[in-house]
């Protein structure tokens, strides 16, 4: 028989509050407040890497309100001229369209995509420096491939380039040799008869490109050949002038072995 004063051992232990409490702090996870300092401010004046976001597109007025499928279709039709197309695909890709998508829908490949929409930003580089509109209706037609190599360039030597494109009628392949000449000009201070050619001069970076080039020739023709072509694409008096005494000089056989003449 049991008692009222036996406790039952079914029941479970007599606990206080005190006792709960204190198991019950036991068992909580330590959390340590950790203060996050926010990093200083760039000091003043100085440059701070931005990622490139491209320009948004200039879209032409009377495609704002077309809607997808008719976009696609001027692309896949090539309707109107590409500059004036050029700038429906970003906003295709904005749509949520990839460049396969885009290709299969119209034809262009993801390669042409890139140059339509790269040498219409070119373009408008040239109309914001109120390039000749004679001149600039010169790449109206096949134009594209033509503005698309003188993507690396700055938008005052793509205006110079351009004309140079124009008046001499380049191929998008001399084009390329003339842009590279443009931008590697610069890095090549020091170089002997440097201050004889002009950095705004597109024929004269060309020019002191050949000038190099016959300096690594190592056949005596080819060091000729060379110098004459830096003579053709020459356009100041001071570069015509230093080519022709480095041709004269080679051309008569003095030197032929040796580095291109020193600056007076």
């Amino acid at each position: 028989m049991f008692s009222l004063l036996t406790p039952s051992k079914l029941s479970p232990p007599f606990q206080t509050p005190s006792s709960l409490l204190r198991r019950h702090v036991h068992r909580m996870p330590i959390i340590s407040a950790v203060h996050r300092t926010p990093p200083p401010p760039p000091p003043p004046g100085s440059s701070v890497y931005q990622p490139f976001r491209p320009p948004p597109a200039q879209l032409p007025s009377q495609y704002h309100s077309l809607a997808l499928s008719d976009r696609l279709e001027i692309l896949r039709d090539r309707l109107g001229l590409w500059h004036e197309y050029a700038p429906l695909i970003p906003t295709l890709s904005q749509d949520g369209c990839s460049p396969p998508s885009i290709e299969e829908a119209t034809g262009i490949s993801n390669a042409e995509q890139n140059l339509f929409i790269v040498a219409a930003q070119v373009r408008d580089s040239l109309i914001s420096l109120k390039f000749d509109a004679d001149l600039l209706a010169y790449f109206d037609v096949g134009g594209a491939d033509l503005l698309y190599e003188l993507r690396l360039l700055s938008a005052a030597q793509r205006a110079a380039a351009a004309r140079r494109v124009v008046d001499l009628r380049l191929e998008p392949k001399a084009t390329l040799e003339l842009a590279r000449a443009m931008k590697d000009f610069p890095r090549r201070r020091g170089d002997p008869g440097w201050r004889s050619f002009s950095a705004a001069s597109p024929g004269d970076c060309l020019a002191f490109t050949h000038l190099r080039m016959s300096g690594e020739a190592t056949a005596p023709s080819d060091r000729v050949a060379s110098l004459q072509r830096a003579l053709d694409a020459a356009e100041t008096e001071s570069a015509k002038t230093w080519v022709l005494d480095e041709l004269e000089r080679r051309g008569g056989g003095d030197g032929l072995n040796g580095p291109l003449g020193d600056e007076d």
